[in-house]
């Protein structure tokens, strides 16, 4: 007995909604404890957006500094600076060093 085209239609369908659940930390509630859930509520869209960058710059920002508060030698460094190079000049390297060409008027 074959299964009907529906029954599998729905069995795919409920098993892509599990798998594809939002993960609560992007969720649009702001958890305030285990009971209750408020929306996450805004004035200005340009505030949130703010928000959003400087929360995650200032992370990265403590990671780096507790990064470099660990290097303590001169190797520490030289590789630090070597896996810094070695991520962002691919980056750099569409910019062409061009003559610069000045002239006082």
């Amino acid at each position: 007995m074959k299964p009907k085209p529906t029954f599998l239609f729905l069995l795919i369908l409920s098993f892509s909604f599990l798998t594809t659940a939002q993960n609560p930390d992007h969720s649009v509630f702001q958890v305030t404890d285990s009971k209750t859930r408020k929306w996450i509520v805004y004035q200005h869209n340009d505030q949130w957006l703010y928000r959003t960058i400087f929360t995650r710059a200032a992370g990265l920002l403590e990671e780096r500094q507790e990064h470099i508060a660990q290097l303590a030698t001169r190797e520490d460094w030289e590789s630090y600076r070597d896996a810094l190079r070695k991520r962002f000049y691919p980056s750099m390297e569409q910019f062409k060093k061009t003559p610069l060409h000045a002239r006082v008027t």
